[in-house]
């Protein structure tokens, strides 16, 4: 079962409120949270052409109100800066009216930057929260550097959510991170939050991959055939093989292949 299918499945969204998904750098974190959302999305807005898309496992799996955020923006509400200052929407004096330290202000002040509802306030939320099963993806835990602030975040958001699930219909929670470096690093509590890790892409995936690589990138046949019979051909050399484990790898893998062909070496050096 894919990370999609799985974090999307009816039991898993019933069953298990918080799940923390650790992948390394380019694993697909980030991609697989934004899919999710993107699902919710084009369901609740109907949008039919996209929903045909979509894979039939997932298709008619539970539909949530996605709300999509970077642990970096929560990072510094946290500290009491505003994070979208610098695009020019949430001014400072409506920061200031918006601010407190919760959960809950943070995604009033979200809301109102990508969507200009000003009137939209605290209350507004929890209404809409009592109304329909919610999905909040926070992304990016390790992209908080300084340990204290980690070990804040991680509290704002155990109160906020703790808030928020005893006004919800439903409430689903996926935290997205790197592997904690040590055992001891500060991090979300297993007991708390499960925590699953991406694997490396399997061969399936990565034909899968490589038909929608030359789809997206409108290579002809001759082309599409010649790189599909290079890519088996250099997969099937251990150091070239380990260069496929994760679709960004296997995206700059492709991209050279493209270009250099048979030329791309097929040994290493001492």
């Amino acid at each position: 079962m894919g990370a999609a299918e799985f974090l999307l499945h009816p039991i898993v969204q019933n069953k298990m409120e918080r799940i923390l998904l650790e992948a390394g750098p380019g694993q697909g974190k980030s991609t697989i949270a934004q899919y999710i959302c993107q699902v919710h999305r084009v369901r609740l807005l109907n949008k039919v052409t996209d929903i045909d898309l979509l894979p039939l496992k997932i298709k008619n799996t539970p539909s949530r109100l996605p709300f999509k955020i970077d642990l970096r923006d929560i990072a510094a509400w946290v500290e009491g800066r505003n994070p979208y200052e610098g695009e020019g929407l949430l001014t400072k004096e409506l920061f200031g009216k918006i601010y407190n330290k919760s959960l809950e202000a943070f995604i009033v002040a979200h809301i109102f930057y990508h969507s200009k509802l000003e009137p939209f306030n605290s209350t507004d939320f929890i209404a809409i929260c009592k109304l329909s099963p919610i999905l909040i993806v926070f992304d990016g835990f390790d992209e908080i550097a300084n340990i204290n602030i980690r070990s804040e975040v991680i509290e704002f958001i155990n109160k906020g959510i703790n808030r928020i699930s005893g006004n919800t219909k439903s409430l689903q929670v996926i935290i997205t991170s790197r592997p904690a470096a040590f055992y001891d690093s500060v991090g979300f509590s297993t007991d708390s939050y499960p925590h699953f890790e991406l694997g490396d892409i399997t061969l399936p995936i990565i034909n899968e991959y490589v038909d929608k690589w030359i789809k997206a990138g409108k290579i002809g046949s001759r082309d599409a055939g010649e790189l599909k019979k290079l890519v088996k051909e250099k997969l099937e050399l251990p150091h070239l093989k380990d260069l496929a484990k994760s679709p960004m790898q296997l995206a700059i893998f492709l991209s050279l292949l493209k270009n250099k062909g048979q030329a791309l070496p097929n040994k290493r050096t001492a």
